[in-house]
């Protein structure tokens, strides 16, 4: 059993519904979701709001255009909130089961429009010992400096983290600095992962 002291989440996609690729695939039903959730982790302007360089208003009109949507900036910011529905069901109650044997932080690639909701709507600020989300850093996943930022302010070694995302880019950024991270999509790869590194026990037969 590795000797964790610190356990860090990323929230959309596995502790926190985000159906904005989802939504956006819609727009465009003849691309492949995967080519969206590409053209989304890549997208300029997408990093330029998530590392804080950019308000709403010129977020959502740079986006349409980036993007070229036929939809007016109102609208867009309108749908563009909704994407982050909520946490998964059972996902504040394992982290408060968790809470009193680690040291919890999310590490989140997130703007000023979600960041709010997920902090206080969601409960996540009770939960958590640490947020540190990218828009407020000024540094996104998977680049290094965002791992760096956190491991600098939590004063701990990379070895003594578990490190959980939806994305092998952010995952294998993570092991490039010696932190262990892992891949999980949703709340039950989740679950099943802490239960192999013996964080959580099997259910009982």
């Amino acid at each position: 059993m590795i000797g964790f002291e610190v356990l860090m989440f990323d929230l959309g996609g596995v502790l926190v519904d985000f159906t904005g690729l989802v939504n956006l695939s819609m727009l465009f039903p003849s691309v492949d979701i995967e080519e969206i959730r590409h053209k989304w982790l890549m997208s300029p302007v997408v990093k330029k709001f998530e590392t804080g360089r950019c308000n709403a208003d010129e977020f959502s009109s740079e986006f349409i255009e980036e993007w070229n949507l036929d939809i007016t900036p109102e609208k867009f910011l309108a749908e563009f909130k909704s994407w982050a529905s909520g946490p998964f069901d059972g996902a504040v109650e394992l982290l408060e089961s968790l809470r009193s044997n680690y040291t919890l932080v999310c590490l989140t690639n997130s703007n000023e429009i979600h960041w709010d909701c997920i902090k206080d709507v969601m409960g996540f600020d009770v939960v958590f010992h640490h947020l540190f989300s990218s828009h407020m850093i000024g540094a996104a996943k998977p680049d290094k400096a965002a791992f760096d930022y956190v491991l600098n302010c939590l004063e701990v070694k990379p070895e003594k983290v578990a490190f959980f995302d939806d994305n092998h880019h952010n995952v294998d950024s993570a092991r490039s600095l010696g932190i262990n991270a892992y891949v999980v999509r949703g709340l039950p790869e989740l679950i099943q992962r802490l239960q192999k590194l013996e964080i959580i026990p099997y259910p009982r037969p």
